[in-house]
């Protein structure tokens, strides 16, 4: 087996529960044991432990601790959505899957309540525990690729840029995000749309398996032969069931796609719209498009004279040969007359990071999305009235064409659902000013009432926003996947310990 860029671990997953402490007293002032810290416990109410027990804990760990007032814990508790401000009482920054093992024991067995940052991009800030521990897991980021069955099996720290840097090594890839700084645990447990999702499958229909530790401290493999019904939780049932200590793809050959993006202006939008609802329609397993409606940003593709002006965005991949590429995304440069296009043959992770610096740090974030069975005349009314008066030069709305291979997975496949909708859509608001969010979300909301007088009905869990109640949750499953979903919840975690995330409560 030829295998590229696997940091090995010295303890396999099996013996995690009698490998020796390797760790170190990380940053805690020992002076003190007489006092305690009081955490914020994961079924309500307060616990407090004793600073001699968090000590225990912290020199237990072959990774750092961080408590309030450390170098790195403010940089630890930031995440991508800066409307996010939340101070856990303990970070724990695990180096290897042992680590996280007494991270998860330690929290379940004292009643602490316990968040876990992957890639720490979730715009609800999931990955950040008000008063609790936060699990931090951007240390442990090594990668295994199999040459021989077209796999990949990596830790959780990792982000896409990572795992594209990996896997494209080798020519292969999986469905990934449309930006390369999110973390794998999160998009990949909740789903997975991005440019490949039409002809690879969603991102979890490309996990084969994972580690996960359990709230009550155990270690257990999912995969084909081992806790199937585990597996089938994983994909698309979010991080509900136990913290992925590895995760297992599988891979596809590709090395490089026919992608891009091409301009109109807003005013097009019902001309290129009608093209596009009908078009689309037969459109092969290798195209994707996205549209996304939003100001004109500063692009070198654009005069000077549209920045700023509504425009539609035309995000296009073809995964084929070139010759073919360039004659089926042909007519989508047709459609009317674009203010411009960049479609070229470019490698997949420079296509998968083209977006990045349109979405990076520093801002304020809410998300909030759907599905829709059409971009017809009602959708596409509703669009131009609100992105024609956005809150914000830095928000936009986006479709994402669903079909080909998403559309085939079957409800005994995955617990992610609704795969017969045309499209996923996504209210994706961007601000800078903290003291202005009242303004954004309400323009958010009040856009996102008018789609869901008309949409399809369901949410992809991935698009729930920070301002809905907990039961848009039930949204974005079929009612008998949910239903399983809630057993399986039941039997490995009946105590609900991993509530941070888009909860899925026991029966």
């Amino acid at each position: 087996m030829n295998r590229r860029g696997f940091l090995h671990r010295s303890a396999s997953l099996a013996a995690i529960g009698g490998v020796a402490g390797l760790g170190r007293s990380c940053g805690y002032a020992l002076a003190d044991e007489k006092g305690g810290v009081t955490f914020a416990g994961y079924a309500g109410g307060d616990v407090r432990l004793s600073r001699k027990d968090i000590a225990s804990f912290a020199r237990g760990l072959e990774g750092a601790v961080l408590h309030p007032g450390d170098n790195g814990y403010d940089h630890a508790r930031s995440i991508w959505n800066a409307s996010i401000d939340r101070r856990p009482k303990l970070i724990a920054r695990p180096a290897s899957p042992e680590d996280m093992w007494r991270t998860v024991k330690f929290a379940s067995e004292n009643g602490v309540s316990l968040s876990i940052r992957g890639g720490g991009h979730n715009h609800n800030g999931y990955a950040v525990s008000d008063s609790g521990m936060m699990m931090d897991l951007s240390q442990m980021r090594a990668g295994d690729v199999s040459l021989h069955d077209k796999s990949a099996v990596v830790e959780p720290g990792m982000t896409f840029a990572q795992f594209d840097g990996l896997t494209h090594k080798a020519g292969l890839a999986a469905t990934g995000a449309i930006v390369s700084m999110v973390g794998l645990p999160g998009y990949t447990l909740g789903g997975g749309i991005g440019w490949l999702h039409r002809k690879f499958g969603a991102g979890c229909d490309n996990l084969i398996g994972a580690d996960i530790v359990t709230a009550s401290g155990d270690l257990v493999r999912a995969n084909a032969r081992e806790n199937e019904d585990l597996l089938w939780a994983l994909r698309g049932g979010g991080g509900n069931f136990g913290a992925a200590a590895r995760l297992h793809y599988r891979l596809h050959e590709l090395d490089s796609v026919y992608a891009g993006l091409i301009f109109y202006s807003l005013e097009d939008l019902d001309r290129v719209g009608r093209f596009l609802d009908g078009y689309l329609d037969g459109a092969p397993d290798d195209l994707n498009v996205w549209m996304l409606h939003r100001m004109a940003p500063p692009s070198p593709l654009l005069e000077k004279s549209v920045h700023g002006k509504p425009v539609l965005i035309l995000a296009v991949t073809w995964t084929g040969g070139q010759s073919e590429g360039e004659r089926i995304t042909a007519p989508l440069l047709k459609a009317a007359v674009p203010l411009g296009a960049s479609l070229k043959r470019r490698s997949y992770p420079e296509w998968q990071s083209a977006l990045d610096a349109a979405w990076g740090d520093g801002f304020c974030n809410e998300w909030v999305g759907g599905y829709l069975n059409a971009y017809d005349a009602d959708v596409r009314n509703v669009i131009s009235t609100f992105v024609n008066a956005a809150s914000s030069p830095f928000s936009d709305f986006k479709v994402a064409l669903l079909g080909g291979e998403f559309s085939r997975a079957g409800a005994a496949d995955a617990a992610f659902g609704h795969r017969d909708a045309k499209y996923a859509y996504v209210i994706q608001t961007r601000w800078l000013k903290t003291e202005e969010a009242r303004r954004h979300l309400a323009w958010t909301y009040e856009f996102h009432r008018a789609l869901r007088a008309i949409d399809a009905g369901g949410v992809y869990v991935n698009f729930i926003g920070k301002e809905e109640p907990p039961s848009r949750v039930a949204d974005a499953y079929e009612p008998e996947r949910l239903k399983r979903l809630r057993a399986i919840k039941s039997s490995i975690d009946p105590d609900n310990f991993f509530n941070q995330n888009a909860n899925i409560k026991p029966t």
